[in-house]
C-alpha cells in the first residue's frame, strides 16, 4: 500500500493523472490500510486525481468517503482540508452554492480548536475565491486572500501565499485597482511559472487568475507576453478545464488583437465540448455569439444569445446587439440591467456596460446622458489608470465631445485613443477609434484626412472580419469619395433632385439653365455610375452626399 500511495503522489506530481487514480485505486485494493490514515489518504488520492480528470461523479464518491473517515479516526485538519475541497467542488460540478457553504462552515467548525496550519489558509482562498467567482464583494476576497497570505508566509508555505497574492491581485482589479492587482499576478505567475511551487492546482489557479484578468481590463500587451508560457504548462498538465477557461479567455483578447480566425476556432471548441463543470461551455458560447456579432452574422449571435438570456454576459451581448440595431432605448435598459448583477465594490466589470450606455445616449441624442455616463466610466478604476482602459476612455471622450459640437477636443480624444490602442496591440480596436477619428474630421470639413482615416480603418476592419463595422466604414469612404467626384455646382444639382425639384425648378433656384441643369445631371450620373435621375436621389440619400 506504502508503495502504490508513494505512487500515486509521484504520478500527481508529474501531472500524470490517469496513472495517479489508478495508482491510488491500488492502494485501495490492497487492504493493507483499512479504515486506516492510509487508506483516507489513498481516497483523498482517487478524488484528487478525478479532479484534474473532470470526472465528477468520482471526486464526490471518493471526497466524501474521505472526509467521513478523517472524522472517524479525529482527524480534524485534513477532514477540514476535504471539506473545503468539496466546498469548491460544489460550486464547480454542480452549481451548489448553499451547499458549499455548508461544506465551508464544517472546515471551520473543524478548525476552530486547532493551530494555525495550511488548512486554516486554504479555507481561506476557497472562500475568497466562491465570493468573487459568485459574483460577491472582492473587498471580501481581498480579506480572505490576505489571511491566506499571511498564514502562508507564517508557515513557509510558498504554494498557499502565491495563491493567496493572485487571489488578491485578481480582487484588486474588480476593486478598480488594476495596476496595483496585475502587479501581484505578474508576481505570482512568475512565482508559480519559475519552479518555485510544489503544487500544481497553485500553479494552475495563478495562471488562470492572471489570463482572466487580462481579458477583463483588455490588457493585450500583458497577455501577449505571458501567453506562450502559460499554453506551454497547460499542454504540459493536459487539465481540460484549465483549458476551456483559459481558451475562453484568451480569445477575448484576440478579437481584441484583431486574430478572429483563432478566437473563433478556439471558441468553436470550447462551447462544442462536454464538461462536468458547471458554465465553462455557456461562457465560451457567450463570446462566441459576440464574435458573430462584430462579423456581422448577427441572426446567429441573437440565436445563441436567446439560448442563455438570464446569464449575465449573455444579458452585456443583447445590449451591444440592441445597439448595432440602433435600439437605443433597449440598449440602455440590458446595459443597466447587467450593472445591477454586480456587486457594489466591483468596479472594473462596470467598464463595457457603460460604453455601451455612452454609446446609446450618444446616438439617441442625449449628450447630457452621455455625458455622465462617461463620468461614471471615469470611475471603474482608481488610482493610476492603465492604459487599455485610458484608451477606452479616451474614445468614451471624443464620442461625447462630437456630441456636443466640440470636434476638436474630440479629434485629440480619439487621436490619443489610437495611439495607446495601437501601443497595446489592440487591432480591432484602433480600428473602430480611427473610424470614429475619421468621422470627426468629416464633421469639421477636412474631407482629405477624414477620407486617409476611413480608407486604412475599412482596410484593417476588412482584413480583420469585421464586416459591422467594416460595413459602416466601407460606406463611409464610398460617401467621402463620392462627394470628391463632384464638383460644388453638381453637389448643388444633386442635392435638388434629392429633394424631388424638376429640372426647371432647379435652374430657377440656381439662376441658370435648363439645358444647363440637364449637363450636370448626366455628369452626376456618369460620375456615380448611376442608371438614371432617381437612382441619383436615392443615392444622395443613402449616402448623405448632398
Amino acid at each position: 500500500m506504502d508503495a502504490a500511495l508513494a505512487a500515486g503522489r509521484a504520478a500527481l506530481a508529474a501531472a500524470a493523472w490517469t496513472d495517479a487514480r489508478e495508482a491510488f485505486r491500488r492502494a485501495l485494493e490492497s487492504g493493507d490500510g483499512d479504515g486506516s490514515d492510509r487508506h483516507a489518504e489513498a481516497l483523498e488520492g482517487v478524488g484528487e486525481a478525478s479532479w484534474w480528470l473532470d470526472d465528477a461523479d468520482a471526486v464526490f464518491d471518493a471526497r466524501e468517503r474521505a472526509y467521513a473517515m478523517y472524522r472517524q479516526q479525529g482527524n480534524a485538519l485534513a477532514a477540514a482540508r476535504v471539506a473545503t475541497a468539496l466546498a469548491e467542488d460544489c460550486v464547480s460540478f454542480r452549481g451548489e452554492p448553499a451547499v458549499a457553504q455548508g461544506w465551508i462552515q464544517r472546515a471551520h467548525d473543524l478548525l476552530a480548536n486547532e493551530d494555525p496550519s495550511v488548512e486554516h489558509g486554504w479555507l481561506a482562498v476557497c472562500e475568497g475565491d466562491l465570493v468573487l467567482s459568485g459574483g460577491g464583494d472582492p473587498a471580501v476576497a481581498r480579506q480572505r486572500a490576505e489571511e491566506a497570505e499571511a498564514v502562508g508566509r507564517a508557515l513557509g508555505c510558498a504554494d498557499l501565499e502565491t495563491v493567496g497574492r493572485a487571489l488578491r491581485g485578481s480582487a484588486l482589479v474588480a476593486q478598480g485597482h488594476v495596476v496595483d492587482g496585475m502587479r501581484e499576478l505578474d508576481a505570482a505567475v512568475a512565482t508559480a511559472l519559475g519552479d518555485d511551487l510544489s503544487n500544481l492546482f497553485a500553479v494552475t489557479f495563478a495562471c488562470c487568475a492572471l489570463v482572466t484578468a487580462c481579458a477583463r481590463t483588455r490588457d493585450i500587451h500583458r497577455a501577449t507576453q505571458w501567453g506562450r508560457r502559460v499554453q506551454a504548462y497547460a499542454e504540459r498538465i493536459r487539465f481540460r478545464a484549465f483549458h476551456a477557461i483559459c481558451r475562453t479567455q484568451h480569445a477575448i483578447v484576440m478579437i481584441g488583437r484583431g486574430d478572429w480566425e483563432a478566437a473563433e476556432r478556439d471558441l468553436e471548441q470550447v462551447a462544442s465540448q462536454s464538461s462536468t463543470r458547471i458554465g465553462l461551455e455557456d461562457q465560451a458560447r457567450i463570446r462566441l455569439a459576440g464574435l458573430r456579432r462584430r462579423q456581422g452574422r448577427t441572426r446567429e449571435a441573437q440565436e445563441m444569445l436567446e439560448q442563455l438570456e438570464s446569464h449575465p454576459l449573455a444579458i452585456l451581448e443583447r445590449a451591444a446587439l440592441a445597439l448595432d440595431r440602433r435600439d437605443t432605448t433597449t440598449a440602455v435598459h440590458l446595459a443597466e440591467r447587467f450593472v445591477r448583477t454586480l456587486p457594489a465594490g466591483n468596479r472594473i466589470d462596470r467598464l463595457s456596460a457603460l460604453e455601451i450606455t455612452l454609446r446609446a445616449h450618444v446616438a439617441a441624442g442625449h449628450p447630457d446622458r452621455a455625458a455622465a455616463a462617461l463620468a461614471a466610466m471615469a470611475d471603474v478604476s482608481v488610482g493610476e489608470v492603465p492604459e487599455p482602459i485610458r484608451a477606452a476612455l479616451k474614445v468614451a471622450e471624443g464620442l461625447v465631445a462630437r456630441s456636443q459640437g466640440e470636434l476638436d477636443a474630440a479629434r485629440c480624444a480619439f487621436e490619443d485613443a489610437l495611439d495607446l490602442l495601437r501601443r497595446n496591440g489592440a487591432e480591432f480596436d484602433a480600428a473602430c477609434a480611427q473610424l470614429e477619428l475619421a468621422r470627426c474630421l468629416e464633421a469639421s470639413g477636412n474631407r482629405e484626412a477624414a477620407t486617409r482615416e476611413a480608407r486604412d480603418a475599412s482596410a484593417a476592419l476588412s482584413r480583420i472580419g469585421a464586416m459591422h463595422d467594416g460595413a459602416h466604414a466601407h460606406a463611409m469612404l464610398r460617401r467621402l469619395e463620392d462627394h470628391d467626384r463632384l464638383s460644388p455646382r453638381e453637389r448643388e444639382v444633386l442635392e435638388l433632385v434629392a429633394a424631388g425639384l424638376t429640372n426647371k425648378q432647379i435652374a430657377s433656384q440656381l439662376f441658370i439653365s435648363q439645358a444647363t441643369v440637364k449637363r450636370h445631371v448626366q455628369n452626376i450620373l456618369g460620375k456615380l455610375e448611376l442608371p438614371t435621375r432617381a437612382a441619383a436621389a436615392a443615392h444622395a440619400v443613402r449616402r448623405q452626399i448632398a
